[in-house]
């Protein structure tokens, strides 16, 4: 194509394209718009585009959003993304996209956005700072979101609110959650963000409003470091049970296995276990412990073991004889058969 042989109306209807080449020398991608006979000027697409761009695709062997390349307001939503969901999700619907190998230049092309972005001065619209991966105002952090540490430096302004970068958010948890990541909150800290609690069940509505909970951040936690097995006894919990949310949770001188029916061979042995709890099971607004296997001390995991396989024998072996009894049993009603209808052949002279 040629910019004198195309007319304005003829390129700009309803779809804008243009070129990619790959530059070997700077390991990256060069836009190449011909109808305005720009280079490497991918703000040309974005201005020259007739409507709002909602997705920007490239085709080469298989496609790709490079929506991020080309407008500055879709290139906020892919800072961090290496599969662009939003565009695959909207191609492929509800099949999931095939495993494909990252494409030349991804990380030169991450780099390139987040030099885009920092080489932008700071929005000015509240709205524009809502997800935003860079920077962020108080106002948009979420329930358990929080800023941390408290006096984070000021990077600017925005009609009066504080602006601050995204890396001072973090995620809160409460204890219980905490658990579940295999750490503790530490002695004496206090709650740095005391938030309203979920709504149980058959909780009233003055008692959903006054309920709070207590959430911790990172910092304010410790790997827990679970009681060891004493005398071969296992710790457990108040409910019977070891929290084994995480690996590092089995307490040490224990051995968590994990085979079916280990709990009645360990019975039968009078040996002290304890079942494991791996998680938690939500269905119809109820909750219940996941077990998965037992954790018994490693001195018994051997004998353990050899007594599991002995009735794994012993169970194989009784199945066959059953397997065997059904076979002849079926042999003798076959027989039987044949015997009576050569009786009643021969009696009543049938040929």
């Amino acid at each position: 194509m040629s910019a004198e042989n195309t007319t304005q109306a003829g390129v700009y209807d309803e779809t804008c394209s243009w070129a990619e080449a790959y530059a070997e020398d700077q390991r990256r991608y060069v836009c190449l718009h011909i109808p305005s006979s720009s280079v490497d000027q991918p703000k040309i697409c974005e201005k020259h585009c007739p409507h709002k761009l909602s997705y920007v695709l490239a085709f080469e062997s298989r496609w790709r959003g490079v929506c991020d390349r080309c407008d500055r307001s879709l290139c906020v939503r892919v800072v961090y993304s290496h599969q662009e969901t939003a565009v695959e999700g909207f191609l492929v619907g509800r099949h999931p996209p095939p495993v494909l190998p990252r494409p030349r230049g991804e990380g030169e092309r991450e780099e390139d956005i987040l030099n885009i972005l920092y080489s932008h001065p700071l929005p000015t619209s509240i709205n524009d700072y809502k997800s935003h991966p860079l920077y962020v105002l108080r106002r948009h952090l979420l329930k358990f979101e929080a800023i941390y540490p408290v006096d984070s430096k000021i990077l600017g302004y925005c009609r009066g609110e504080p602006v601050l970068s995204r890396d001072c958010v973090f995620t809160l948890h409460t204890r219980e959650t905490w658990l579940k990541e295999g750490r503790v909150v530490k002695r004496d800290e206090e709650p740095y963000k005391v938030v309203k609690a979920r709504p149980k069940k058959g909780m009233s509505l003055l008692e959903r409003d006054a309920s709070t909970v207590e959430v911790f951040g990172l910092w304010q936690t410790e790997v827990y470091v679970p009681p060891p097995v004493v005398d071969g006894v296992v710790p457990r919990n108040e409910y019977g049970n070891v929290e084994l949310f995480q690996p590092s949770m089995l307490p040490a001188g224990a051995r968590h296995i994990r085979i079916a029916g280990i709990q009645k061979v360990a019975r039968k042995l009078e040996v002290s276990y304890v079942p494991a709890m791996i998680g938690w099971d939500f269905h119809s607004g109820h909750c219940c412990p996941v077990i998965d296997g037992i954790v018994v001390a490693e001195e018994s995991e051997e004998m353990l073991m050899e007594a599991w396989r002995q009735e794994e024998q012993m169970m194989i072996e009784k199945e066959m004889k059953k397997r065997e009894a059904r076979v002849l049993e079926r042999w003798k009603k076959l027989v039987r058969g044949v015997l009576i209808r050569e009786r009643v052949q021969r009696t009543y002279r049938l040929t």
